[in-house]
Order: structure tokens, then C-alpha cells, then sequence
């Protein structure tokens, strides 16, 4: 039965519903953080592993190198790695589990929001099919691009719904593509063709294993739902990742085409630019002071094919390499919750198919150079992955301003991720990484104004100066984020344009570049 017509309710007022589920562990969208001692030693086999499988490890080359090859070499690394895992603790997001399961439902806006932030947040290609890329599909010429759709779907005895989590509507009537449909996604560096299907699987594989308690809501779990004007009823929910096609507009649309509702265009499967919304380095310290631009540039001398490259990338790659062992340990725990007989041939094995798992649309920072549009994705992804609880303020949240001498103003607060250039420690221009656009306006905020914030930002504070919020959010960033935390000291970089060729004697300037998080208000016009 077709969802639009199964209601009276409108996909808004669907989501307004209460949401209980059955299994408890389904209520805590949460990312999983491995102990110390799981990540050290996940990290120690790692490490011999590369060293085992270099090119110049002097291994026979007609010896293949396998989980049984192998595992005499690393065997004393892999049983301390198993110990470290058997001796886990309960998670906070377990305990946390348990605390829900005598009641405490919530909002479904409340929970899409945190099931669209576990996608996104599950690895880099996730985030930019959301926002929907460039791409060939197999014999369907009219098709540019794709992009990744999130529902919901929930089935009573009588009917059967379907609500898009992006735009909070009912689903699209858009056909999906067909799993067995092969794809090449234009805007990644390499293009290869991969199916639908195995897109669907990484993604929902790499969520899960970053928040477990999605797993549930992919297999199907019963729920107690109450909607608006409704009594409680049981249903049975799952969440599924259908990859709808964009397709090409051949003809040029009528007039009356023009003046449908905005909500309408959205669940039509267009694309729309939106944001979307891991443990701490104890060592790491952070200098959160932000550079300000009191009179930015009109032009900028750089497009966004301007490639930039690391002068001194050691710090970088230490950090991406941090960034990878915290993956590579989130993936082993995962693995190691759901196999109640761990042997350490399947633990090696698991460990070896994760580091040679290749990650579409994956980071390159310091590696090599990088175009400053492909800087934004990544960074972008990274701040979302670290930033669970601040996605109300990527999206812009409803607040109120107090400046000195001044009534209390409405409007809306925003947070924005800015990649800052600085020429001797003067900042001489910025990106916004949600955008991918060059910053011209001023700051909107003083550091001493007051903002007052709704109850949604889940915090126990409900006032805040300016300093002290952009203080905790950067700080918060830098300590789930080492690939964040080392680019908020500024390294040293180098830029290159094409048209730089022109003038072979021209010497490039050694700049720094910061990323950091500044907040924006928008002042309420009525």
C-alpha cells in the first residue's frame, strides 16, 4: 500500500511521532570507542604487519601471505590483542543501554538525525553521496549522477511506511537503482566501476561497526510507535540505503514546474547542498585562539583546482596513521562482539582484510598533493565524524544573541568549519569546507556576546559566551580528530595554481594553514 495515501499524517508530522524500540542497545546511536589497551595493541600488530609485508621484507615471493602464513610471525602480538579483547569493559554507550531500557523514548527526528549522522560519519564516500555525486550508471545514459537516500521503513499489520531521513517526508516515489547495477563515481581521483550493492554493503558495514547500535535498525527490530492523534501501535522498523539516480533534464521544464513546493523538490530525489552532521590523544594540547579576517580579500588569487601540498608532512601523516588505527580498532571490535569463539586465525584474518579493504572516496592528507575543493571533502568529513552532538549547529540552530548595550536578539546559530591561509602569521584568506567557498563576510559574533540555546543542543548549559562555546567545540574536535588536531597548529604548506606554469622563475610562498570552527549568527528579520 502506498505510503502517501496509508495516512493522514504528513511526513513532517510523522517524524513529531515517539519512537520506542524493543531491543534496548537500539536506542544509543553512539560511536564504539576501543579501550587503550585494545588500541595499543591493535596498533602493535599493525605495525609488524607492514613491516612483514613490504616489498622489502625479504618474504619468499612464492609464499602468498595469508592469515596462516602469517600468524607464526605476529603470534605473541595477536594473542595480547585477543586478551586485550576479552578483558573489554562494558562500553558508555552499553551502560548507556541499559540505563534507556526501562523507558526514555524518543522523537524519530531526534533518532534520524542520529542514524544520518553514523552514515555520514561511516567513511567519506558515505557523506558525499548524501549530498550526491557525478556518476555513470551501466546502460542508463540519461543518469549523471547518484545520490544516497536513507529510509525508514516501518511496517504495521495493515500498511506499510516509508519516510525519507534527509528531508523528514515521505519517501520518494523515485525508482531506486537495482543492486546489481554497476556505477563509476565521477568525482572521485580514481573512478573504478563498483555496484550498487557493494556500496550499500561498505557503508552499512562501516556504520555499524562505528555505531553497533544501528545494526539492529538494518536487520528490522519491533518498535512501540505513537504518532500524533494516534493511539500506540507495534510495528516493525528498518532502516535501508536505496541509491536513487539524478537523472539529466532533456527538455526545459514547464512554467508551472517552477512553483512546487520546495519539500516536493527535495523528496524528488534532486540533490540539495546540505552539512551532516572516536577516544582522546591525552598527550595533545590545543591552542584554540582563531584567526580573523578584519578585511578579507574581494578576490582570491587561487581557484579550487589549486593544489596544495604539505612543506613539512611528517605530522600529517603521523596523525592520518593515528586516524587509521582508531578505525582499524573500532572494525576489530566489532568483529570480535559478534563472534562469541574468537580464534586467533579469524582475528588476524579480520585485521588483514580491514588494512586491505580499499576505502572509496578515502582521505590523502600529506600523502600527496591535494586540490583545495578534495581539502574541504575531507576535512568536512572528518569534522562531521567527530562532532556527533554539534550537528544541530552545522544545520543552523534556532538561539538568541545578547550584546552589550543591546536587547537579546533571535535568529539563527550557525557553526562553520573554516580552512584559514596565513602569510607571516596574518590571515590572508579562508574556505568554508561546507561550501567549499572562499569567506568574505566578517565575523557576526564578538568573543564576549552571550548565546542562549535550546534545550535540542543537549547540553546542561544553557548560556554561553561566544569564547567559551567556540573553546569547547574546537577542543571536543581536536581530541576525537588527531587528523584536526594537527592542522589546528598551522603546518606550513605550499599552494600551486596552473596558470603558476606560466612563470617557471616565479618562487611559491611558504604559508600556513588552520583549520578551526567559528560561530555565525544570522539575526532574525521578523
Amino acid at each position: 500500500m502506498s505510503s502517501n495515501s496509508a495516512s493522514t499524517l504528513t511526513g513532517y508530522q510523522f517524524f513529531q511521532g515517539i519512537c520506542q524500540p524493543d531491543e534496548p542497545a537500539a536506542m544509543v546511536i553512539a560511536p564504539m570507542r576501543p579501550s587503550d589497551d585494545v588500541q595499543q595493541k591493535t596498533a602493535a600488530l599493525q605495525q609488524i604487519l607492514h613491516t612483514l609485508m613490504a616489498a622489502d621484507s625479504g618474504w619468499p615471493t612464492d609464499q602468498p601471505q595469508t592469515s596462516e602464513t602469517l600468524l607464526p610471525y605476529v603470534m605473541d602480538e595477536a594473542e595480547e590483542l585477543l586478551e586485550a579483547l576479552q578483558a573489554e569493559p562494558q562500553t558508555t554507550a552499553a551502560a548507556a543501554a541499559q540505563r534507556l531500557s526501562a523507558g526514555s523514548p524518543r522523537l524519530l527526528t531526534e533518532l534520524s538525525a542520529d542514524w544520518l549522522w553514523a552514515i555520514a560519519a561511516s567513511m567519506p564516500i558515505a557523506m558525499q553521496l548524501l549530498e550526491g555525486v557525478a556518476a555513470n550508471i551501466h546502460d542508463w545514459p540519461q543518469v549523471y549522477g547518484i545520490r544516497l537516500v536513507p529510509m525508514l521503513e516501518i511496517k504495521t499489520d495493515e500498511v506499510t511506511y516509508t519516510l525519507d531521513l534527509t528531508t523528514q517526508s515521505w519517501g520518494s516515489l523515485v525508482p531506486a537503482v537495482a543492486p546489481e547495477a554497476a556505477m563509476q563515481l565521477l568525482d572521485l581521483p580514481a573512478a573504478p566501476w563498483v555496484t550498487a550493492a557493494t556500496l550499500q554493503t561498505q557503508i552499512r558495514d562501516r556504520s555499524t561497526a562505528l555505531v553497533p547500535g544501528l545494526r539492529p535498525w538494518f536487520a528490522g527490530v519491533a518498535v512501540q510507535l505513537c504518532l500524533p492523534d494516534h493511539p500506540w501501535m507495534t510495528a516493525q522498523a528498518r532502516l535501508v540505503l536505496p541509491l536513487l539516480p539524478l537523472t539529466m533534464q532533456v527538455t526545459a521544464p514547464e512554467p508551472t514546474a517552477l512553483e512546487m513546493p520546495l519539500a516536493y523538490v527535495e523528496a524528488s530525489g534532486l540533490p540539495t547542498a546540505r552539512v551532516w552532521e572516536a577516544e582522546a590523544l591525552p598527550t595533545t594540547v590545543i591552542e584554540t585562539s582563531t584567526a580573523i579576517l578584519n578585511a578579507p580579500a574581494q578576490a582570491y588569487p587561487w581557484t579550487l583546482d589549486a593544489e596544495l601540498s604539505f612543506a613539512e608532512p611528517g605530522a600529517v601523516v603521523a596523525a592520518m596513521s593515528a586516524r587509521q588505527q582508531q578505525a582499524l580498532g573500532q572494525r576489530v571490535v566489532a568483529y570480535a562482539r559478534g563472534q562469541p569463539q574468537l580464534t586467533l586465525s579469524a582475528l588476524l584474518e579480520t585485521v588483514l582484510s580491514s588494512l586491505a579493504a580499499p576505502e572509496l572516496g578515502g582521505l590523502t592528507l600529506g600523502h600527496s598533493p591535494i586540490s583545495l575543493s578534495e581539502l574541504c571533502n575531507q576535512v568536512k568529513w572528518l569534522w562531521i565524524q567527530a562532532s556527533q552532538e554539534y550537528m544541530p549547529l552545522m544545520r543552523g540552530l534556532s538561539a538568541q544573541q545578547l550584546q552589550s548595550g543591546r536587547p537579546w536578539q533571535s535568529g539563527t546559530l550557525m557553526s562553520q568549519g573554516q580552512l584559514v591561509l596565513l602569510s607571516e602569521g596574518e590571515a590572508i584568506a579562508a574556505l568554508d569546507v561546507a561550501t567549499s567557498e572562499w569567506i568574505a563576510a566578517a565575523p557576526t559574533l564578538a568573543a564576549t556576546d552571550l548565546l542562549h540555546l535550546p534545550p535540542v543542543f543537549q547540553s546542561q548549559v544553557a548560556i554561553w559566551s561566544v569564547e567559551q562555546l567556540t573553546s569547547q567545540i574546537n577542543q571536543t574536535v581536536a581530541a576525537r580528530s588527531p587528523v584536526l588536531a594537527s592542522l589546528m597548529t598551522a603546518p606550513p604548506v605550499q599552494l600551486w595554481s596552473p596558470q603558476d606554469d606560466l612563470f617557471p622563475d616565479l618562487q611559491l610562498p611558504t604559508l600556513a594553514l588552520r583549520w578551526q570552527i567559528e560561530l555565525t549568527f544570522l539575526t532574525s528579520t521578523f
